[in-house]
């Protein structure tokens, strides 16, 4: 495919996609791209709109020394168990270079069990021009030695994720907390002079993608939502589901709907991108499908053949590539058109090409448990502008991988897209 073919392919690609231009007569988009009317869940256990207008008091805790340019400070939230109020563990951080003229990007940063507020991972957004900010999630803190230990004034404490939650009092809900938390911290965020509140993103890790995920249907005002590993329908197949996991018990229902991502995402209507390895070992590759299917916002995905389940977010550009696309319109990702099956082979096309290696990853396992498949790759060569793969015979799963050099000029990893897994019905 010629060079000016590709040109015109995209421009098509983005006009289809958005309607009309956002573009003022210098050529430059305005504002963040793939916004769409909202939908409101009915009967959320938040009263957002009362939310929205609650910056949150604060207390700085300025004896603990994370990083330069990163503020330890504490937030009131609401009660829990016998404290009328909790306070929950924070950090905020800017950029050292020049303030746009609009105001600094912005992300919320949700980690997983296990985590805590990690400076290393706001130095990482805060070195790419956003401003960044980080709670902890599980009623912890850090001391003066920048070890995590339990905060006494904190709410729910450690456990697997919302698993274990009740649904008599929601407020005593480890998910009511931690959705609750993250409108606070967006808050935080819009209340600052330097952050464009048009430009706030949110990426969460593990059960801080899975907050995440149920964030993306509840707080209307974030541009752009990156879940890493975490998905919704996790009482069906998940690392839980077969060792602890309670689900609500006898009010399973009542659980599913309070709690589980796949009773929000149908209200999501904001551009997500869902990165996972396709061999995750804690959310499955079939719900994180099923719960990316529901999104009525434009979808982007990285399931790549190389990811294991971490803290990984220096080996994950792509979510800087997609915040950089969707908050300004940059051409920093690819426009994947349509993956077509004629006669048992697959082809991909492509609006755009900015990757060097294609992919076709698959697996040909039969054991119902999706966490014991073992995956496959190949690697394509283009032929008339496409790549194609011949589906393996046994194939139950597969999906193109596109790989590309990172555009962070700090970045050494290389950056990954993919389109959806698709699972083929065997006989």
């Amino acid at each position: 495919m010629s060079i000016w073919k590709k040109i015109i392919a995209f421009i098509s690609a983005i006009t289809f996609t958005l309607g009309v231009c956002a573009c003022g007569d210098t050529g430059e988009v305005k504002g963040p791209l793939y916004q769409m009317e909202d939908e409101v869940k009915p009967n959320l256990m938040w009263d957002t709109q009362t939310l929205y207008a609650n910056v949150p008091e604060t207390r700085a805790l300025t004896d603990i020394r994370l990083a330069d340019n990163i503020e330890a400070f504490k937030f009131k939230s609401v009660g829990y168990q016998d404290k009328e109020n909790t306070w929950v563990f924070g950090a905020i951080g800017a950029p050292k270079t020049a303030m746009p003229k609009d105001g600094y990007p912005a992300v919320v940063l949700v980690h997983g069990g296990g985590g805590q507020v990690y400076s290393a991972w706001m130095a990482y957004w805060m070195d790419k021009g956003f401003v960044a900010i980080a709670i902890d999630m599980w009623g912890n803190e850090l001391n003066y030695a920048l070890q995590k230990v339990s905060n006494p004034d904190g709410g729910p404490r450690e456990h697997d994720g919302s698993n274990y939650d009740g649904t008599d009092d929601v407020t005593q809900s480890w998910v009511y907390h931690s959705v609750h938390n993250v409108i606070m911290a967006h808050n935080l965020l819009r209340a600052r002079e330097d952050v464009d509140k048009s430009r706030v993103a949110i990426t969460g890790i593990s059960w801080g993608g899975y907050i995440t995920n149920i964030v993306s249907g509840v707080d209307k005002r974030f541009s752009a939502f990156a879940p890493v590993y975490g998905s919704g329908y996790v009482y069906e197949d998940s690392f839980w589901t077969n060792r602890n996991g309670t689900f609500g018990g006898d009010n399973k229902e009542d659980w599913i709907e309070k709690y589980d991502p796949s009773s929000y995402l149908p209200y999501s209507t904001k551009p997500m991108m869902f990165v996972s390895g396709v061999g995750d070992v804690c959310f499955s590759v079939e719900s994180r499908m099923k719960s990316a299917k529901l999104v009525k916002g434009k979808t982007f995905y990285s399931q790549r053949s190389d990811l294991t389940h971490g803290n990984f977010w220096v080996m994950t550009p792509e979510i800087y590539a997609f915040f950089r696309h969707v908050l300004y319109g940059e051409d920093t990702l690819t426009q994947i058109e349509d993956v077509t099956v004629e006669n048992g082979t697959a082809t991909l096309k492509t609006a755009n090409d900015l990757y060097h290696t294609v992919k076709f990853i698959y697996s040909t396992s039969v054991e119902e448990d999706s966490h014991k498949w073992e995956w496959r790759t190949l690697t394509l060569m283009e032929k008339d502008g496409k790549y194609s793969c011949e589906i393996p015979a046994g194939t139950r799963a597969y999906a193109f991988e596109l790989i590309g050099d990172s555009n962070d000029k700090d970045q050494d990893e290389f950056f990954r897209q993919s389109t959806p897994i698709y699972f083929v019905e065997n006989d």
